[in-house]
């Protein structure tokens, strides 16, 4: 047996979603990861060379179609063909596709001085204009989608003898040394020693005046609301840094005077930074059964060594507040 036993029923739901007319683009790009992750390759070929065929007019379409192909080892030199004039038709994710679909046709890392085709020195600088054009508007592409530009770029870098630059794309794909050999990675997690797990990049959120929420700061999101009597704090995050840091990025100076810390349940990463916001006069709410929670997640043991990181503490012990 080959192929797999059974549907994958979220690629199917993604397929005939990006079918639809008119169908968002974060769906159609979700579609193109998720088939990646998958090594799905010849499944996506096939799929976008029919969407682009019935959207001749849709870069993002052709964009993918061309990379697919390319990925597939599917006439390569059209694909290519096809990446470049889906490049001309829009900026943006056809120059993400295509530096992504060229990078992964240059040869190994270790090839690097090696006397390179012609052709390689041109994909490699090619690779470069689009990634480096990409990571210059990174702000409006998805957290996930830029930790493979920085593989490609390495890559590129690499095989141009530009060595530099190619740890530095190394770093910034956080996917360690032997990243610019392996497949695209697409993904919002990240794991370092010092800040340990985390969904996404950090960013903070204001739904309304004068409430602010930090975002992928930890585990957990935690919110601020001012109001006229000090700040209300809901939640305080896996550790005081976090907590302190994302008060600074929202505006909040870290001696604000708290008047009331809302914690919504006793996990580690929504209780772990009270020290940082609880102040003489803080009013700690919670619920009745919050100490039995607390004392039974006391004893989860931590699955892996960097799981929280170094600035993260382990639970505290909260005493009542007047």
């Amino acid at each position: 047996m080959t192929g797999p036993i059974s549907r994958n029923r979220s690629l199917g739901s993604l397929k005939e979603a990006a079918s639809w007319p008119g169908a968002d683009r974060n769906t159609v790009v979700t579609l193109a990861t998720a088939l990646v992750a998958a090594r799905a390759d010849a499944e996506g070929s096939s799929y976008f060379q029919d969407l682009s065929g019935r959207n001749p007019g849709d870069a993002t379409a052709q964009a993918l179609a061309g990379f697919f192909a390319v990925r597939a080892g599917h006439e390569v030199a059209a694909a290519i063909t096809t990446l470049d004039r889906a490049a001309t038709m829009d900026l943006g994710l056809p120059q993400y596709f295509r530096g992504l679909a060229l990078a992964e046709l240059l040869p190994g890392a270790g090839a690097a001085g090696a006397g390179l085709a012609a052709a390689d020195t041109g994909r490699a600088e090619q690779v470069v204009a689009d990634l480096e054009f990409v990571l210059a508007v990174r702000d409006q592409l998805p957290v996930g989608m830029l930790r493979a530009a920085y593989q490609g770029l390495a890559r590129a870098y690499l095989v141009l003898g530009r060595q530099q630059q190619a740890a530095e794309a190394l770093r910034g794909s956080g996917l360690g040394p032997a990243a610019a050999d392996r497949p695209p990675m697409f993904t919002n997690f990240s794991v370092t020693a010092r800040d340990g797990l985390r969904m996404s990049a950090p960013s903070a959120l204001s739904p309304a005046p004068d409430v602010h929420v930090a975002r992928c700061y930890d585990f957990g999101d935690f919110a601020f609301i001012q109001t006229s009597a000090g700040v209300v704090a809901i939640d305080a995050g896996t550790s005081p840094d976090r907590v302190v840091a994302a008060m600074a990025d929202l505006g909040l100076p870290a001696d604000a005077p708290i008047s009331h810390l809302i914690l919504t349940h006793a996990h580690f990463d929504h209780i772990g930074g009270t020290a940082a916001l609880r102040g003489r006069g803080t009013e700690v709410i919670a619920s009745e059964g919050f100490p039995a929670e607390a004392e039974r997640q006391r004893r989860w043991n931590i699955p892996f060594r960097n799981f929280t990181g170094t600035g993260a503490s382990r639970p505290l012990t909260l005493s009542r507040t007047g």
